[in-house]
């Protein structure tokens, strides 16, 4: 094993960027963890809105079919009364 001599500023100044890089990761575990969050809510947002698609568009396909029913409806009461 070899031995390194350095000054107690140099080793004072390798401290601090060692707790620098301790609290960098902690800081990009979070980070990493909050966008982790953040597109599981955008999935789930878009999973929402397929859904109001969805039901929009069987919403509006029923009101069609009623519509044309209360047409045939309507007509053939007329040809009723003629």
């Amino acid at each position: 094993m070899q031995e390194v001599t350095i000054s107690l500023k140099e080793y004072n100044n390798l401290l601090k960027d060692s707790k620098d890089l301790v609290l960098i990761s902690l800081e990009n575990k979070h980070l990493k963890r909050q966008l982790d969050t953040a597109k599981e809510h955008i999935k789930d947002l878009n999973d929402n809105v397929n859904l109001y698609i969805s039901l929009y568009q069987s919403a509006d396909a029923r009101a069609d079919r009623a519509d044309q029913r209360w047409g045939e409806y309507v007509n053939a009461r007329a040809n009723i009364k003629l």
